[in-house]
C-alpha cells in the first residue's frame, strides 16, 4: 500500500509526500525533513560571517563562536577542511568534543542516565 502522507522528523506534523525533497539513500527516498523545516534549519546554519577588525593598523578577520558568542580572531578557529573554519572557537569546540565522547563511553557502557546526566 502506497503512503500518501509522511511525518516531519523535524516539526513532527504529517504532510504530503511532496512537501519532502528526495533522498535516495532513505528507504522511502524521501529526506526526514519537510521542505519548509528544511530550509528554516538550513537557513540558521550559515557561515557564520567575517568581520575585519583593525588593531594596530592592521586588519585581521574575526567571527564570533556560536557557542561563546565572543569575537574572535580566526586563528582561534579550527579549519573545517573545506576552506574555512569552525562556527566554534577553538576553547569551545575541544569542550563539545569531550562531551560528546563522554556521552558515547556512557551508552556503550550501558548507563543511560549517565548520559542523561552529561548531556
Amino acid at each position: 500500500m502506497q503512503q500518501s502522507k509522511k511525518r516531519c522528523s523535524y516539526c513532527k506534523k504529517y504532510k504530503d509526500l511532496d512537501q519532502f525533497h528526495e533522498c535516495k539513500s532513505n528507504f522511502d527516498g524521501l529526506q526526514g525533513r519537510c521542505k519548509p523545516c528544511n530550509n528554516r534549519t538550513r537557513n540558521t546554519n550559515k557561515k557564520t560571517l567575517i568581520i575585519p577588525v583593525e588593531i594596530d593598523g592592521e586588519m585581521i578577520d574575526h567571527r564570533y563562536c556560536k557557542t561563546c558568542e565572543e569575537l574572535k580572531p580566526l586563528d582561534q578557529f579550527f579549519s573545517n577542511g573545506r576552506g574555512g573554519r569552525k562556527a566554534h572557537c577553538k576553547p569551545c569546540y575541544v569542550e563539545k568534543v569531550k562531551k560528546s565522547k563522554a556521552i558515547r563511553e556512557a551508552l556503550k557502557n550501558n548507563r543511560p542516565d549517565q548520559a542523561r546526566a552529561i548531556a
